[in-house]
């Protein structure tokens, strides 16, 4: 019987390490996947000006051009 609760209790106890070894990597790939974010933000930024295409406020839109008129549908007739 003691033999038993000894092996529950450790048993236990590398549940609640590998638990926290875990939680513990977890934590570090957060960090790290945040860091990353952080620099491709910073990279974005310093990208955008020159993919722009504003000068001094004021964009380069062009006019769309648009149909004046809609065609008509065609009519389905069924027997």
């Amino acid at each position: 019987m003691l033999e038993a609760i000894v092996i529950i209790v450790a048993l236990g106890g590398l549940e609640i390490a590998l638990w926290w070894a875990d939680h513990k990597r977890q934590a570090e790939q957060l960090a790290t996947l945040e860091a990353i974010w952080v620099e491709l933000a910073l990279l974005n930024e310093e990208k955008a000006p020159m993919h722009s295409p504003e000068i001094s406020g004021v964009s380069q839109a062009r006019p769309v051009d648009l149909p004046i008129s809609v065609a008509p549908t065609p009519t389905v007739v069924t027997q």
